[in-house]
């Protein structure tokens, strides 16, 4: 929603609103491993995701690039 709301006042898409989204639902399934049954590849799989995510709004902080809409 936060997102919705800065792109309508600005015209901009702030990467890094995405970026911390996905950061937060990969957190929620790591959250999960200890409730459900989880096999090593998908863990594997949600951890390189929270690295990369990670790096991607480290990345973004440290640039600030932003994509403007005409």
């Amino acid at each position: 929603l936060l997102t919705v709301v800065v792109f309508i006042r600005e015209e901009q898409i702030d990467m890094r609103l995405l970026l911390g989204a996905g950061l937060t639902a990969m957190v929620r399934k790591v959250l999960v491993f200890g409730v459900e049954e989880v096999n090593i590849g998908e863990m594997v799989v949600v951890v390189a995701s929270i690295i990369v995510l990670t790096l991607a709004m480290v990345a973004l902080t440290k640039y600030k690039p932003t994509v403007e809409f005409a």
